[in-house]
């Protein structure tokens, strides 16, 4: 074992640096920049991505002074990967300043966004579930069971339910951070969905 060190160490010693270089090049893009969102009111950042192997894409941001009251949560679709379809509102209550969407796409199109929602006291985490043509299956759910202090942070998953001779069932993850004390800590809850809205277990 220490002879292969000794020579893997002779071998990095002895690369010139331009060779190492070589494995470092930037990688070059297959497009020029293009715009998302298709809005050009107000300003819009914290951008999140989500793609399936199949090649369709949902993109979603925050934007300021879209929906009336603050920032709201917009994505767009591209079911087959390039052609978008027009921007979704997320949230069914656009009071207040909706921030930092979280996606997830599942294999069969599905998605997932959850974001940072005001509440009883602070902030709160809410999701919607869509189907694979940007239809939503359920409306606006609150995924924090607690409502002291801020949650925040979202992040999502969500994965065919695997049900054997069912189509049409997935389950969702949402994790964030929330209060504890004096501390923050991460929560989670799963949720499991028919694509009619109704849940099981």
């Amino acid at each position: 074992m220490r002879a292969s060190l000794h020579r893997l160490l002779t071998f990095l010693a002895v690369v010139p640096l331009t060779a190492s270089l070589a494995f470092a090049q930037p990688p070059i893009p297959i497009t020029p920049d293009f715009p998302i969102n298709t809005s050009s009111m107000g300003n819009r950042s914290a951008p999140d991505v989500a793609r399936n192997r199949n090649g369709a894409t949902i993109i979603v941001w925050e934007s300021d002074s879209q929906d009336g009251d603050g920032y709201g949560i917009y994505g767009r679709l591209f079911a087959d990967g390039t052609n978008g379809g027009t921007e979704i509102l997320f949230p069914q209550n656009t009071m207040g300043d909706q921030r930092n969407p979280d996606a997830s796409i599942a294999a069969d199109g599905a998605f997932y966004v959850a974001w940072e929602t005001p509440d009883m006291d602070g902030r709160g985490i809410a999701f919607r579930l869509y189907d694979a043509n940007g239809q939503p299956i359920v409306g606006e759910r609150t995924a924090n069971e607690t409502e002291d202090g801020g949650q925040n942070s979202p992040a999502t998953a969500i994965i065919e339910a695997g049900l054997e001779g069912v189509t049409g069932a997935w389950t969702l993850i949402c994790v964030w951070e929330g209060p504890n004390g004096n501390d923050s800590d991460v929560f989670a809850r799963i949720y499991q969905f028919f694509d009619d809205g109704s849940t099981f277990f």
